[in-house]
């Protein structure tokens, strides 16, 4: 999961296609 992130935090990931921008809705372990 995405350790140390919280609702609100906003994490790129490098995926195939190109760069992805995904807003943290709820908190993640």
């Amino acid at each position: 999961g995405l350790m140390g992130r919280k609702v609100g935090d906003v994490v790129e990931v490098q995926t195939p296609g190109g760069l992805l921008s995904l807003e943290i809705l709820e908190i993640s372990f």
